[in-house]
């Protein structure tokens, strides 16, 4: 699966699950796991020029290290806006 498609069904899985389930904190754990095997985590592209990015590749990696640094951190108060952003920044491609 590539990594649009992997954000964009997990942002989908997500939002149909409990807050702070052990569900939701399992899913968020082997997506984690996936990220950082394909060595992405926080601060991923952190202070990176955007400008010619804005739903490209270095986009998609940008947000794929934030889900990895709110699972590592316990900052699930954050799941809501990664949810949102994924929603409008890993939109299909046509």
């Amino acid at each position: 699966m590539d990594l649009r498609e992997l954000l964009r069904t997990t942002a989908h899985r997500i939002g149909n699950i409990p807050a702070h389930s052990p569900e939701l904190i399992n899913l968020v754990g082997a997506v984690r796991d996936v990220l950082t095997n394909r060595g992405l985590g926080g601060n991923c592209h952190v202070g990176g020029d955007f400008s010619k990015d804005v739903d490209g590749e270095m986009t998609l990696e940008w947000y794929a290290g934030a889900l990895v640094d709110i699972y590592d951190n316990k900052a699930w108060y954050a799941m809501n806006s990664w949810i949102n952003c994924v929603d409008k920044f890993a939109q299909k491609k046509p």
